[in-house]
């Protein structure tokens, strides 16, 4: 599989990462090949538009939050926030989290105000 190829040629200490945009690419195949070169699969919240799946499959988690109603323009609200919160303090990994919900200046809110949430300020 071109995939297997492809995590192959990554830099081992180098921390990477597979958003995948097509439903065609979810399956247990691609989560075992990400498994075996400790490649993060994006958990990827995108109003919808494209999969969404939280699975872990390397010994850290990433995410990418674009808006859970509208694709990068909706601010995540107190109660979505916490429960990202329990999310990850339920999977007990470092966790490498990305707002780009930036309309209206959202991302950076949403962001700051999780970080109070985890107590990481």
């Amino acid at each position: 599989m071109a995939l297997d190829n492809f995590c192959k040629s990554l830099k081992s200490e180098c921390r990477s990462s597979l958003e995948v945009r097509h439903p065609s690419w979810i399956d247990e195949e691609m989560f075992n090949i990400l498994r075996k070169y400790n490649v993060a699969f994006c958990i990827s919240d995108t109003a919808g538009r494209f999969p969404y799946l939280e699975e872990a499959t390397a010994d850290f988690i990433y995410i990418r939050l674009h808006g859970s109603h509208s694709l990068y323009t909706s601010n995540y609200e107190e109660e979505e926030l916490r429960s990202w919160a329990r999310k990850i303090k339920k999977w007990g990994l470092t966790t490498f989290l990305y707002f780009d919900n930036d309309y209206r200046g959202y991302a950076c809110q949403n962001a700051l105000r999780i970080k109070e949430i985890l107590g990481l300020v």
